[in-house]
């Protein structure tokens, strides 16, 4: 958030959104070789996290402070811990 270092961590290792929400859902999942994971279909393993904004397009600023507004863990909705 404070830009340090100059031009990011490893700048030549960024992702794009779209890249980095493909690779921490299809993309473990494919890693792992569970084809019941990373997609959201009838009979795959239901762990989900809502969120109430345009994560793709939404400022840098405001994607720091997103929180979660709902969580399923194996098919049930869970609590969320609020600070």
């Amino acid at each position: 958030p404070a830009g340090d270092p100059a031009g990011g961590f490893l700048p030549d290792q960024k992702l794009v959104r779209v890249e980095a929400l493909r690779a921490y859902t299809a993309g473990n999942a494919k890693a792992l070789q569970r084809n019941d994971l990373g997609a959201i279909r009838p009979g795959a393993a239901a762990d989900l996290l809502w969120v109430e904004a345009p994560i793709l397009t939404l400022a840098p600023e405001a994607l720091r402070k997103l929180r979660p507004a709902r969580l399923w863990v194996n098919g049930r909705e869970a609590e969320l811990g609020r600070r």
